[in-house]
This record gives structure tokens, sequence and C-alpha cells, in this order.
């Protein structure tokens, strides 16, 4: 109170002003409490404004698109899964492709509790972890910063989905993000409590994060060396507590990596689970000449492109962070170590902010990690300032209404920004390949086995065709056309070459057994992965060329792009295999 009304050398020195004060004290009480309602009223606008262009992208991927998928990425989850169910392989370990298992095993989930190659299934699971995201990120606000922290959070959640409506996926990034963001509280509880327990909880659940895609990795490392820099209490023998909390949050983060591998080991399909989670991830950065400082220049610059379409929340969190090392800054020591919790939340931020740079390959859908764990130390900071009662320091009812106004009026700007760059259905049909060529349509497949040699999801997809092979990442054989060769791995070292090898004769096995089992009806030869670019012959990858040779005669040349032309062959496996049953209806699209 001395600080609203005056000096405490002036209410001391100054006895007359008692009379003034009390005088004043109805219209200071109104003037905070009017502050206070106009800012929740506020935040509430900004929720309500922020969530219209999600409801608007929603409704249009489940009416206007409603044939479509959101995301190619979410097809071939949902085929692997399906590979995996009708093999007993549940989970599945990955199917050749570049991902942890984790994924695929929700998948499995969610084609259990209803039907294979479900549109509407895939679309409603995105929404939920879209949903969920967004309250863990308002969860952990309010830990932090309380109520109006939590509707700021869940406010700017909702702005980065609604940069993109691809962003509203069934993906990895949302769903790793998910089990971060628990983890997060878990420490946020250690933080509070000192409880190991909780410790190993949070690693546990960043150790899931990890499953789900193999880049929150670099979240996990940070999380570690903030547990190594945050001050023992009480104190004590500090680097012993330091190493043993790390310790436990490391085991607690190794924890489900080292239950699947125990699993596939008892299967026989540990080489699998490794190549998916270590191999086919390595090589997938490896193709393609060094990046020119020319091409380095234009990736920095799409980088800092993509944190433009979050203007606010970039210069929010950047307003947080600053507000943070203002101590180190100033040269005033160590930045103020009473809020731990901000600076976890400002680590994950950055240490997932690094992985497109570092990554060869990146999509705007890997920044959305970074942005959702940037919303929590913006929105307490902004509600932080908000909460201050003094004048001098803080809002007045007058500058909320200018700074409100300013904000709702940004607000408005994505939400109209989103409805232009995702409303348009000529773009988003100009911009996509259809999701099946007439082409490659196979009347009658539905149920049926097939195998494509490329990354055309689609193909098992909307023709209801079931893999007869869980090798489905054109990498794992020698001689795919696109695959990284082991020259292109020498770069991380000869045994990582030598395992490739190794890999691609154990996959090439797999592949034979299985079409035993599973014998393809069609085989979908994709040019760009089926043989060298001068190649004439049908296929370089020796196992399917001679399968296609000996069971199957060719039914149509599919012309396209790189990822579209190819050769369809219909071949003499029997359409529900050899002795497998499929467990699940098939879903129209």
């Amino acid at each position: 109170m001395s600080r609203i009304l005056g000096s405490e050398r002036t209410l001391s020195t100054r006895p007359e002003s008692n009379s003034s004060m009390t005088k004043d004290l109805p219209h200071i009480r109104w003037a905070l409490s009017s502050s206070g309602n106009l800012a929740s009223i506020l935040a509430g606008l900004f929720l309500l404004i922020s969530l219209l262009p999600v409801v608007q992208l929603l409704s249009r991927e489940w009416i206007t698109f409603a044939n479509e998928y959101t995301h190619v990425d979410e097809i071939f989850f949902a085929v692997c899964a399906a590979r995996g169910l009708v093999s007993g392989d549940v989970p599945i370990a990955g199917c050749h492709d570049n991902k942890a298992p984790l994924i695929y095993a929700l998948y499995q989930l969610l084609e259990l509790g209803g039907s294979r190659y479900s549109l509407g299934g895939i679309k409603l699971a995105g929404a939920v972890s879209m949903i969920t995201a967004v309250a863990l990120v308002a969860f952990v606000a309010q830990r932090i910063g309380g109520k109006r922290a939590a509707v700021i959070g869940a406010a700017l959640a909702l702005q980065t989905f609604a940069v993109n409506a691809e962003l509203l996926a069934f993906k990895t990034e949302v769903v790793g993000t998910i089990f971060m963001l628990a983890g997060a509280g878990y420490l946020l509880r250690w933080i509070h409590s000192s409880n190991l327990t909780a410790l190993f909880g949070g690693g546990a659940l960043f150790g899931m994060a990890v499953m789900t895609k193999q880049t929150f990795a670099f979240g996990a490392f940070a999380a570690c060396l903030w547990l190594l820099g945050e001050p023992v209490r009480p104190p004590g023998r500090a680097c012993a507590d330091r190493l043993l909390r790390c310790l436990v949050f490391a085991a607690g983060v190794a924890l489900p990596s080292a239950g699947f591998l125990a699993l596939f080991w008892l299967r026989g399909e540990a080489l699998d689970f490794l190549a998916s989670v270590f191999l086919h991830a390595i090589a997938y950065g490896t193709g393609g000449a060094p990046l020119s400082s020319s091409e380095r220049a234009w990736k920095v610059g799409w980088f800092l492109h993509q944190f433009g379409l979050v203007y606010p929340l970039t210069i929010l969190f950047s307003v947080a962070l600053t507000q943070w090392l203002q101590p180190l800054l100033a040269r005033q020591g160590r930045p103020d170590r009473r809020r731990p919790d901000i600076g976890l939340l400002l680590a994950l931020a950055i240490a997932m902010a690094v992985v497109p740079i570092v990554s060869r390959q990146y999509f705007l859908s890997h920044l959305l990690p970074a942005w959702l764990l940037m919303v929590v130390p913006a929105a307490v900071s902004v509600s932080a300032w908000l909460e201050r009662p003094s004048a001098d320091a803080g809002p007045t009812v007058e500058s909320l209404r200018v700074v409100g106004a300013v904000g709702l009026l940004i607000a408005v700007l994505l939400a109209v920004d989103s409805w232009y760059l995702n409303g348009d259905v000529k773009k988003r049909l100009a911009g996509r390949q259809h999701v099946l060529d007439e082409a490659s349509r196979v009347p009658g497949g539905r149920g049926c086995y097939g195998y494509v040699l490329g990354i055309r999801p689609e193909f098992y997809f909307f023709n209801g065709i079931l893999p007869s092979s869980d090798v489905l990442y054109p990498a794992a054989l020698a001689g795919a056309g696109a695959a990284p060769r082991p020259v292109d791995l020498q770069q991380h070292g000869p045994p990582l070459a030598r395992f490739h090898s190794v890999v691609q004769v154990h996959a090439a096995k797999r592949l034979l057994a299985q079409f035993a089992l599973t014998p393809p009806q069609y085989v979908l030869l994709v040019d760009r992965w089926a043989r060298a670019p001068q190649s004439d012959a049908v296929s370089d990858v020796a196992v399917v060329r001679d399968h296609v040779a000996a069971h199957c005669k060719l039914m149509r040349k599919i012309d396209g792009k790189e990822y579209q032309a190819g050769l369809l062959f219909e071949c003499g496996g029997s359409p529900a295999g050899r002795g497998v049953r499929d467990p699940l209806p098939s879903a129209g699209p």
C-alpha cells in the first residue's frame, strides 16, 4: 500500500496526509478492482478471438475436406498400425521408418477403438490431441502464474495451431509435446517438494516424448542441464546432490526406451526397432551435398520467417527471457534463481527451437513444440505485468484499455490472417496432389494385401489395401533409388555404414518371409525409389524385382511427378493372405 500512496518517508513525516489517504481509499480500491476485472475481461476476449480461427479450421477439416487427409504422415502412421494389427505385432517395431514406435502404438489403439483407415477417427484424434496440448499449456502456466496466465496461455497456444491447418494433424510433434508438458509439470512439483519420485516420473514422461519422436531428446538434455544448474536446497553436498538428481531424471528418460527394446528383443525385432529409432533417423538427414553458405542463409531466413507467423508470441517470449536474464545482463550476478520454474520452460523452448536449425530436413510442424513451450513463460510474463497493483510499476485502468485494445486488434488480425491462409478451397486443392490418382485406384481392392516400393501410403489407405510387409521404408532395402547409400553414412563413421548393410540384408529376408504369409495382390513400384535415375530395370531392389517377375503382370503405367510416377502390377497373391485374418472392419475414405 505504501508503494501506491507514496513513499514510507512521506507517510511518516506528513501525518496530515492521513485524512486524504482515508478519502482516497474507495477510489483506489475501485481502480484496483476495475483494472483486475478489465484485465480478466481482456484475457477472456483474447481467448475467444484466438479460438475462432481454430474452430473454423476444424470445421473445414470435418466438412469441406472430410475426404482428404490433414497431413500425409497421418496416412503412413495408420498404414503401419494396420500392418501391426493384422500380423499381431502390437506395438509394431517401426515399419523401418525414421520414427520411434509410440506414435504407431497410439494409432493401433485408435484403429482398435474404431475401424481401419478412418479419416474421421484420425481427425477426431488430432482434435483431441490439440485440445489436450492447449489444456496442458494452460495447466503449467496456471501452476507458475495463476489463473490469468492459464487463460492467456491457452489463447497463445490456440494461435499457434491456427497458423496452418496441418498443425491440427494427429502427429508426433503434438503428441510428444503433450508428454513433455506433462513431464514439465512433474518437474515443477519436484521444485516445491524435492521428491525424487516426481523427478523420476517427469523423466519417464520425457522418455515417452522421445519414444514418440527422437528429437525430443533435445528437451530431455536441456532439462538435465537445468537440474544440474539448480541450487541445492538445503545447501550441503552440492555436487553429489546435483549428480543424483540428474541420474534419477536420466533413469526415468531411459525407462520407456529400455522397455520397448526389451519387448522387441523378446519378439526377435530388436534390429528393426534400433534401425527405425537410430539408423534411419540419421540416414534421413544425410542425402545431398553439404549446404552452401547461401543455402544456410536461406535456411536461417526461413526459420526467422516462421517465427514471424507467431510474432506476438515471439515478442512476449523475448520479453520473458530478457526479464529472467536481467540480473545477469546488468552484471548483478547469476539470473534470479527464485524462479526456477520459468528457467525450466525457457530452457525447454530454446532446446526445441534448436531442432529445425540443426536438422537438414525441416518443416513448419517441427516448430510447434518450441512454440507451445514458449507460450508458458510468455503468458506468465503478461499475467505478472497485469497483476502489478502499483500505478508507477504496472498498468492503470487507462493503460489497460489502450494496451488491451492493441492486443485484441492483433488477435483479430491473426484470426483474419489464418482465415486467409487456410480458408481458400482452391489454394488447398491446388497446393496438394490428389489423395489418390485415378490411375492408382484399384476397384475391389479393399481388404486385399499389397506392397508399395516407395513412399505412397495413399495407395494403401484410399484403396483399403493392407501392407504385405512392415518393411515400408525404401532406405531399408538395398538398391532403392532415393535411399541413402552406405557411403552417405561414412560421415558418421564406417560402423554405421556397416550397420546399414546388416539392416538391409535383414530387411530383404523379412520382406520375403512376410510375402510368403501375406502375398501381395498388387505391387506399386514408384519410379523415384524403385530404381536409380539412369537404370532401365523394373527395380534395382533385387527381392522385389524377382517377386514381380515371378508372380505379377503389369496393369498400367502411372505418369506424374517423381513421387507419383511408377508401375502398377497385379499379382497372384490371395486377397486374404495365407492364414492371416484381418480383425478390423474397413472404413471408406
